[in-house]
């Protein structure tokens, strides 16, 4: 009789152990799954972090270029202020304006044109900007 439990014992025992020995193959399966899967996190974590550092950088210089800008635009504004009427009006009276003048009507032009009506190229012209001056 004590046979006979034993032999049942180790039966139950044995299907104990197979059922361990899957799981255990199972756990190692999901085991090297995580690893695998772990391994790309870090590879991707990586690169979240250069591209964050990079961002940073360019940050850091777009500060850097604003600040440097800032005081060129307050210089610009002021220049503006200097403008009066009668500088317009010597301005539109040139017949043909030297060319660096030219440029820099026609980009007062375009800058202050609709955004949806920004003059063609085949319109920056110097009559089209004496057209502007004189809606001004």
């Amino acid at each position: 009789e004590l046979q006979e439990k034993l032999q049942e014992e180790q039966v139950v025992v044995a299907q104990k152990a197979q059922v361990s020995q899957r799981l255990m193959e199972h756990v190692e399966k999901e085991k090297d799954m995580v690893s695998g899967e772990q391994e790309k996190a870090e590879i991707e974590e990586n690169k979240t972090n250069i591209v964050f550092q990079e961002s940073q950088a360019l940050e850091s210089e777009c500060k850097r270029d604003l600040e440097a800008a800032q005081p060129i635009v307050q210089e610009a504004l002021a220049a503006l202020d200097s403008l009066n009427k009668g500088d317009l009006t010597e301005l539109k009276a040139l017949g043909k304006p030297p060319p660096d003048v030219e440029l820099v009507v026609v980009a007062v032009m375009c800058l202050t044109a609709d955004p949806k009506r920004i003059p063609p190229k085949k319109a920056r012209d110097w009559a089209n900007c004496k057209k502007m001056m004189a809606n001004v």
